[in-house]
This record gives structure tokens, C-alpha cells and sequence, in this order.
């Protein structure tokens, strides 16, 4: 059975997604940052026809520098984090997209990959790190952060 991902530059190294989890890619969207994002990575919302998600950084989120804001395209991926669990979004800011790929070999990626690595392929000389679509959704739930001032009733 072929893989086909679809490869794109963050942080001038080569990423890909599976194909199969990537839903458009969209050159600009509205985005604006967050004050108190979920994780570093995080680093802003996006409205993508009218459906609110987060921004992620996926070099920053794979341990490089941060990219310029509001600079590259958005992949807008789907994946589910148990395969019981209801689908989730995300945008993720990336410098490029390059095209698609289906290697000849998937080599699993080691642990010093970084935890959102799934697989390693080589492509025009390079490799390329595949990632895992569900690793790079900000994590959901716990206690939600409160505005300042938000539900603080009369005291009488």
C-alpha cells in the first residue's frame, strides 16, 4: 500500500503530513494571536471560512526558532487523537508547500525526532520527517482559563 504526504517547509527543513489528514492549504487567512495560548506553539487563531482553530508553529512545535507572524501558509489538517474521538483542526504556519510525495520506504522515527515525528523518508537527496496529525492539535480540556474579572458575582 503508497503513502502520499504532502511536503512543506517549516523553519527551512523539509515536514510532510499524511495526505489523507491535510483538508486545503490556504495562502492567507485571517489570524490574529492568542494572549494565553495552550502550549508555546500556539501561536495565534485563525478564522478559515468561518470556522474558528488554532495556529500552530509546527517549527516551533518541532523545536526551532519561531516564524514571523502572519509570513507563509496555513495547511489546515483533521485528525483525531483516539480513534473514537470526534475529528479537531487545526492551522498550522508553515514557510511552504512543496508538493506531493509517496516514498518507496517509511523508516519510523526515532525518539530524538521529537515526539510529533512518525516517520522518516528520503526524498531528492534529503529526509523528511513525517509528522503525526494528532500531535500537533493543542491539547483540549482541563480547567479554562478565566478573564480577569469573569465571574465574580456582587457580594451583598
Amino acid at each position: 500500500m503508497s503513502h502520499q504526504f504532502v511536503v512543506f517547509r517549516a523553519a527551512g527543513e523539509q515536514y510532510a503530513l499524511p495526505l489523507e489528514a491535510v483538508r486545503e492549504v490556504i495562502a492567507d487567512a485571517p489570524r490574529r494571536g492568542l494572549p494565553n495560548p495552550p502550549a508555546p506553539w500556539v501561536v495565534g487563531l485563525a478564522s478559515v471560512r468561518g470556522e474558528l482553530m488554532p495556529v500552530v508553529d509546527v517549527g516551533l512545535r518541532m523545536g526551532h526558532a519561531p516564524a514571523p507572524p502572519d509570513r507563509g501558509v496555513l495547511i489546515v489538517v483533521e485528525a483525531r487523537r483516539r480513534s473514537n474521538a470526534r475529528p479537531e483542526r487545526a492551522a498550522l504556519a508553515v514557510e511552504r508547500v512543496d508538493r506531493l510525495a509517496e516514498p518507496e520506504a517509511l523508516t519510523p522515527a526515532p525518539a530524538y525526532a521529537g515526539d510529533a515525528a512518525d516517520a522518516i523518508f528520503e526524498r531528492e537527496g534529503g529526509l523528511v520527517v513525517a509528522l503525526e496529525p494528532a500531535a500537533l492539535l493543542p491539547a483540549v480540556g482541563g480547567t479554562p482559563s478565566r478573564r480577569k474579572g469573569a465571574g465574580r458575582g456582587r457580594q451583598g
